[in-house]
């Protein structure tokens, strides 16, 4: 995803990023060059009503004006569908993109619930109980990290990708997973890996269930979260592999093949030499607008306006490794916790075209998050200090609300 300021002057708004010109850039060079030949043909007279009159309707006039190869009126008849395909797409599109920032979305508020529940209900006692809790947010994590990973493994227009994954290309998109469970994800492929690190969380859960270290009726709402993650991969896989229908597609593109490319044949009389230029306009628009919708209806991938998958694997990192590290100060970091911090540093590179995250972006979200320790012991202690003064009167009620804050504090 290109982020940019919106107080940006319109020059730097319009070339910041040259993504959609080189995308449509020969398109509207071919809509050009027969607006030459449209010219070409005006300049030397030739009248094609003089030679297909005798076939059309009252000579031809209907159809073919005098000294013009096409009438307008075939393009205002062709503008109305076609402009009625082209905004359905757009919209299709816009609706689609958003659908999966909520789809992300949801995957990472089930990973930062589930971590919550961790953090919070997980009585596992001593060292194991820190391991335990580490374990757990750990392979949530690993779920996490798969499911974006498979997200982004669909390119655009890629008919015959292979789901076969690699053990290299695991291990650089699932940084948390250890060498077993790296070989076991490339064993299950990428229709079944997902779940099965899911399973790797139900499971160890299960095990806490049976040690007594999280309380049964408990157990509905930590599953909630594995849910709501699953929940939302699922629909996030939905938008991703499932392309907008090929009838719509191909009929669209024939319209706008059959309006741009037959056009400049009308406006060679009107606008003569200035006819390639006016070609190369139209053709901007239309092939401007079709390719940004062509974009937003695929948000999950590797170019420059999709979404930022890669950037929620470092957020869901950073946030769920602070509250557990509230919890348990001797949480051992991850293979995705290193690689978040790695990530915060380095500026990000998207099909050549550095972008900068704002100060409200993701970083700036986590960054929050990390001083959330910091607040909460500030807190107890203006709350200690508070219920101390409400005890001084040696009242028997002030007293022990002055034995329970010390306690707390």
């Amino acid at each position: 995803m290109i982020y940019y300021n919106y107080n940006e002057n319109w020059f730097a708004l319009i070339f910041g990023s040259t993504d959609l010109l080189r995308k449509i850039f020969l398109d509207v060079l071919v809509a050009g060059l027969v607006g030459i030949i449209a010219y070409a043909v005006e300049s030397q007279a030739f009248e094609l009503a003089d030679i297909v009159g005798p076939i059309g309707v009252n000579g031809g006039a209907d159809l073919f004006g005098s000294g013009n190869f096409l009438d307008d009126r075939v393009h205002i008849i062709i503008i109305t569908p076609l402009s009625f395909l082209l905004i359905f797409r757009s919209n299709h599109a816009y609706a689609r993109y958003w659908d999966g920032r909520k789809e992300l979305g949801a995957m990472l508020r089930g990973l930062r619930e589930f971590t919550r529940m961790v953090a919070g209900y997980h009585a596992g006692p001593g060292p194991k109980g820190v391991a335990a809790r580490a374990e757990l947010r750990r392979q949530a994590l690993v779920t996490f990290e798969v499911g974006s990973m498979t997200l982004t493994r669909r390119e655009k227009g890629d008919k015959g990708r292979s789901s076969a994954l690699t053990a290299l290309e695991v291990e650089e998109r699932v940084p948390s997973a250890n060498p077993k469970e790296v070989m076991a994800l490339v064993a299950a492929g990428e229709s079944g890996c997902v779940l099965l690190a899911a399973h790797w969380v139900s499971r160890s859960l299960s095990r806490a269930g049976t040690d007594g270290h999280v309380h049964m009726m408990l157990m509905r709402d930590f599953e909630a979260g594995l849910s709501t993650l699953l929940q939302g991969w699922h629909g996030a896989s939905a938008i991703g592999s499932t392309p907008l229908p090929f009838p719509y597609v191909q009929m669209l593109h024939a319209l706008l093949a059959a309006f741009i490319y037959t056009l400049p044949f009308t406006l060679a009389r009107k606008f003569g030499w200035l006819t390639p230029v006016m070609a190369m306009l139209v053709a901007f628009s239309l092939l401007g607008i079709n390719s940004v919708a062509r974009e937003l209806e695929m948000p999950f991938g590797n170019d420059a306006n999709d979404l930022p998958v890669r950037r929620f694997n470092c957020l869901a990192a950073s946030t769920t490794w602070v509250m557990l590290h509230d919890r348990d100060p001797e949480t051992p970091e991850t293979g995705g916790d290193r690689h978040a911090r790695t990530e915060a540093k380095a500026p990000d590179e998207v099909s050549g075209v550095k972008v900068a995250l704002p100060a409200t972006g993701i970083e700036s979200e986590a960054a929050a998050i990390v001083k959330l320790p910091e607040r909460v012991a500030k807190l107890r202690a203006r709350l200690h200090c508070g219920l101390q003064m409400m005890g001084s009167s040696g009242s028997y009620g002030h007293g022990r609300l002055r034995a329970r804050g010390a306690a707390w504090a």
